[in-house]
């Protein structure tokens, strides 16, 4: 039996690590499917495999290659099978991708079960408009020209072997919980609300490394981080209320303007305005600025040191920093609430219940 894990970042290779140390898989039978570049950082201890997504190996595929695995079905097939071989395997996705629907449904595939992806594992999702969140980009609506590009993709998804009974299923991994039989592997109670406690399964933070090569760092007990993320980016939050946000969470948490050095870390997807706001308001009340490198696993930090200081807007690593024991603040609660229900139930409700933000 193989176990088949799809991972896209550090929290969802974090999770399969989990996974496997929680049910006692043996690493050889194990095969990490790796999307969006990322590299795992194992120890000599894991001894399966690790591949590309099927995805990342399509876009550099040959013109020639191309035309031969025109139809998606039968090209994610084949690349499944040669994965597996003649076996029956499991499957541990993180997010309902396209992908991972033709995973879970392989015949081959006698279970598959969720791991813990980031922040949607927390949000609220109890609003019908939010498991359909993704279908916006199947919609056959002419409006203009300017909606030829999603026109023409939605017709080349269907000419390419993708039937839309597959395209309509959710994207979101909560709703697949509530089936029986399928486990939510997380890092808390609070993650998968609406999940039976039953299905819930709960990772031990400790085990982590026992299949992650652990890099020495620099840092310090009591050091003090900030953490971008993409709220502002995902729901058009302006960067005057950003910045009156800013102002006011750094008078608060530094009133005197101590001297500090804060490690920070921004998500990527920040505008340039958002970042140089951030620096500023930062240098403004005397924090000394070293930048954080982008491969670094925030959360085997949270581990490895005590008495951490953890700010950010509404990061998933600020709830992490939150369960392992750090102080975590978070300039969220100074954003006007007229951005929409889906940010108030994604945010508001959960940061209540998990109560990361101080």
């Amino acid at each position: 039996m193989k176990h088949l894990f799809t991972i896209h970042s550090h929290i969802t290779f974090l999770a399969a690590m989990g996974t496997i140390v929680y049910e006692n898989i043996a690493t050889e039978e194990v095969i990490l499917i790796t999307g969006s570049g990322y590299k795992p950082k194992l120890s000599a201890a894991f001894k399966g495999k690790v591949v590309k997504a099927h995805d990342s190996l399509e876009a550099s595929y040959s013109l020639l290659d191309k035309i031969k695995n025109w139809n998606y079905t039968q090209s994610v097939h084949r690349y499944i099978n040669q994965l597996i071989g003649t076996d029956d395997f499991r499957a541990y996705v993180d997010t309902m991708t396209v992908f991972n629907r033709y995973l879970v449904m392989h015949p081959k595939c006698q279970q598959f079960h969720i791991i813990e992806e980031g922040i949607v594992n927390y949000a609220d999702y109890d609003d019908f408009r939010l498991w359909t969140a993704d279908l916006r980009q199947f919609q056959w609506q002419w409006k203009g020209f300017g909606d030829s590009k999603q026109m023409l993709n939605a017709c080349i998804r269907l000419l390419r072997g993708r039937s839309l009974r597959l395209l309509a299923m959710p994207i979101h991994p909560n709703l697949y919980t509530l089936h029986k039989g399928v486990n939510a592997y997380c890092f808390s109670d609070f993650a998968f609300q609406y999940t039976p406690k039953s299905q819930k399964q709960i990772l031990n933070w400790n085990a982590l490394t026992t299949y992650v090569n652990l890099e020495p760092s620099d840092y310090k007990d009591g050091s003090w981080f900030w953490i971008g993320d993409a709220l502002c980016k995902s729901y058009g939050i302006s960067m005057a209320h950003y910045e009156s946000a800013m102002a006011q969470w750094v008078e608060k948490i530094n009133p005197n303007k101590e001297a500090r050095v804060i490690y920070v870390k921004f998500r990527g997807s920040e505008s340039k305005e958002e970042k140089d706001l951030t620096l500023q308001y930062l240098s403004q009340y005397h924090f000394t600025i070293v930048m954080i490198p982008a491969h670094e696993i925030m959360e085997l930090v949270f581990l490895q040191y005590k008495h951490l200081t953890v700010c950010g807007i509404a990061s998933s690593l600020l709830i992490y920093a939150h369960l392992i024991g750090h102080a975590t603040y978070s300039i969220y609660q100074y954003i006007p609430d007229e951005y929409g229900v889906s940010l108030n139930k994604s945010y508001s409700n959960m940061s209540k219940k998990v109560g990361f933000i101080s």
